[in-house]
């Protein structure tokens, strides 16, 4: 009898530990100097395209190809834009990511060599709605939330 229990508990926690669908929109804008890169992904699994990191082309994770929405984009000083409805599939535990990356059109071995600090900061998403403005305080990037 015990042994069922435990069997039974095992496959509810099983369950319950799958990947869930969570959606996101993100507004950013960029009240620097100069272009920024932006790129939505996520730190942990299950790898998607949409949510692809240069370390997960890098290493082979995301296949890129021609017809590949990848989430990287440039953004323009002065400019803002806005990402509604970015889906994705989340393990527990697993969180949706906004870069900034100072510089504009980088390449993939160009975010690579930036790791998080004055040229390159992370900010943890909410699912649901998201609005930042990027400022330069003191030679860093800042992320802030902005305010309608």
């Amino acid at each position: 009898m015990l042994n069922r229990l435990c069997v039974l508990l095992l496959m509810l926690v099983a369950v319950g530990c799958g990947p869930e669908s969570r959606s996101y929109s993100v507004s950013v804008k960029n009240d620097t100097d100069g272009p920024l890169t932006l790129n939505l992904t996520k730190d942990g699994p299950p790898a998607e395209a949409a949510w692809a990191a240069p370390e997960d082309i890098a290493d082979g994770r995301i296949k890129v190809s021609a017809d590949s929405r990848m989430g990287f984009n440039t953004l323009q000083a002065g400019a803002t834009q806005a990402a509604n409805g970015v889906s994705g599939q989340f393990n527990p535990g697993v969180h949706a990511l906004l870069r900034v990356y100072r510089g504009g059109n980088l390449q993939v071995r160009d975010m690579l060599a930036i790791k998080p600090g004055p040229n390159r900061q992370d900010l943890v998403l909410a699912p649901g709605g998201n609005s930042f403005v990027v400022r330069d305080k003191a030679g860093q990037l800042s992320i802030e939330p902005a305010f309608p």
